[in-house]
This record gives structure tokens, sequence and C-alpha cells, in this order.
């Protein structure tokens, strides 16, 4: 946390304590359904209505079967001629924001995949990182709910720590997938800001948490070397060997904490992704070279400010748009 004067800390003070009203106009709800630490919206069109999966670590996609089931229209994007749907903004009071590429004034542009995801939480496609851009969002965790800030003066005097992003050569934002560095066992690692990392629980995994075999939730990764490095160096961090069903049974680690933005979380899973996913796929398009991805297990108590435009993130205790329930959180 960097220094501040005593008015400014004053004022972070207060706004961490007091709650802002919610459907205001700070804040616009959206259609929120948060399931193991992950949003899902929904979107409603007068065909009927889908569920999409938020993750700012992803793409922007829906499936072929949510296209016909709403009868959207589907043409050849510029992105690699690759088929895209044009996804109209939804009646009712609180509009779904979509991605708005040029050409495209009357709704939003996602990518038409075939490929649906190994899960059974009904999700119909993905907003990813284009959905997060130029936008500003609180993502409240204790709350469960997700909204659009329409006016980021809402959070001044909130302490505010950097998001990183790789650009062009002339500066200008290449892509939108956020890195944030975070302490581990006295080490700074870069990791993907990644709201959207799933774990889906193996029968050990389940045993060792007490959760219904197949459940997904939110998790982080961390590349395998990396992963390697802790377990020898730390045999007393518990450790699930086949905790993921997702991707080959891979195991999770706990760390004891970690340290985001001058706050110390924990304890924190880990689910090992091979090296190549992060330190070669994923980096392409970060701006420097990334250790695994923080995922939404690491903000169970917090509310999230993302603010793309202003490239910074905040932390928040508890509910920043409502009071916050008593009740514990599942840090997996």
């Amino acid at each position: 946390m960097g220094r501040h004067d005593g008015k400014a800390l004053l004022a972070a003070l207060a706004l961490a304590a007091a709650p802002v009203a919610a459907d205001s106009e700070e804040l616009t709800r959206l259609a929120t359904r948060c399931e193991g630490q992950r949003f899902m919206v929904d979107y409603s069109s007068p065909q009927g209505r889908v569920r999409l999966f938020t993750d700012t670590g992803g793409g922007n996609v829906i499936y072929e079967d949510a296209v016909r089931r709403l009868g959207l229209a589907v043409r050849r994007s510029g992105a690699g001629g690759l088929p895209a749907a044009r996804v109209p903004r939804p009646n009712g009071a609180v509009p779904l924001p979509m991605p708005m590429p040029d050409g495209c004034p009357e709704g939003g542009m996602l990518f038409v995949s075939r490929r649906e995801m190994p899960d059974s939480d009904g999700r119909a496609g993905v907003l990813g990182e284009a959905w997060f851009k130029n936008r500003v969002w609180l993502l409240d965790y204790p709350g469960r709910q997700l909204y659009l800030v329409n006016d980021a003066r809402a959070f001044e005097g909130v302490p505010k720590h950097p998001l990183f992003f790789q650009t062009d050569p002339s500066g200008r934002r290449a892509v939108n997938y956020p890195r944030i560095e975070v302490e581990i066992d006295g080490t700074l690692y870069p990791l993907l800001l990644d709201t959207g990392a799933t774990l889906q629980l193996t029968s050990e995994a389940a045993a060792t948490l007490g959760r219904r075999p197949g459940s997904q939730l939110a998790t982080s990764f961390v590349a395998g070397s990396v992963f390697d490095s802790w377990r020898r160096s730390h045999p007393d961090w518990p450790l699930i060997e086949r905790a993921d069903g997702l991707v080959g049974d891979q195991p999770a680690i706990r760390v004891p904490w970690v340290r985001v933005a001058g706050r110390r979380i924990g304890p924190l899973w880990f689910t090992r992704r091979p090296d190549a996913s992060f330190h070669d796929f994923m980096s392409r398009y970060m701006d420097r070279r990334i250790d695994g991805a923080l995922g939404g297990n690491a903000f169970a108590s917090f509310s999230l400010l993302l603010n793309y435009p202003d490239a910074s993130f905040a932390l928040l205790p508890g509910s920043a748009a409502r009071r916050r329930k008593p009740g514990t959180h599942d840090l997996f």
C-alpha cells in the first residue's frame, strides 16, 4: 500500500466501511449467478435466455446451440475470418454490455464456438477480456453480485494498485488480459488475474474438502516448475495429489498466505498446470512472462474493483455494495 495523506486515508476507510448503494447512479447490477466464487450473467432476448460465464482471463465466445436458440445473426469477423454472432442489446431495465467492435453499434459480437465446456452449469458462452475492457467493474464476492460501475468517482480515495497489460510499440493496449504481482513465500510472482480460473473436484479433492465430486470451484493456477519447487521446499504444505478433473487429475497445493495489494490473504489453494500453459501460451498475451493465475478464490472476503481504463484494481473488505452478512468463505 502506498503512502497517503490523512484526508485520503480517512476517505478510504470510510468508503470501505460504508457500502455503496446498489442499483444507483454509480452502480448497475447485472443479473448474476455466483457459483463457487465464479460469476455468470443472464442474457435475455425476446427469443429466450442464456447464461454466460464471465472470465477476465478468457476469450469471448457463444456456443452454436445458443446462437440457434436465440436466432442470432452470424457473420464473418475481421479476426482471421472466424464466425461471430451479433448479440443485440437485450430488452429490459438492466442492459448487459457486450464487446463493441467497429461497425456494430447496435449490439456486440461474440465468436461462435462448437466446443462445449466440460461442465453442467448451463453456460452458453464466455464473456472474456474484450467484454471487460474499457469499463469499470465491481465483483462483490461476499454479496455474490457483479456490478458495472457507472461512475468511478464513487470509489475515490480507495488505495489503487496497478494492472499491467500488453501494449503495442505505440503504447496502445494490444489485448486486455490483466497481470498483477503477488508475494508468496518471500518471492514476487507475476500472475494473470483470472476470475474464471476453475477446478473440477475429483473424488479425492471432494473428500478432502467436504464437497460433492464433480463440483466446480474457483481456484488459482501455478506453473508446474513453481509448483514442484514449493512441494520440495515445503513438505508441510497440504497437498491433494489428484485434485482437478478438468485437466488430467492435476494436483493442488495449499499456500499458507498470499500478499495481494498489501493484504495478506490465505490459506489459498493453487492447482498445477504445465509450464507451457503459462510460460509459453498465455505469456504471449501478457506484458511479460507469467507464472500462473490468481483466481476468484483469493477474493472470497473482498469486493474486487477492476478499473480497465485506469489500469488499476482495488480490494475492499467485505461487500462494497451492501452490508456484509455474517458467514465463512471457502478459500479454495
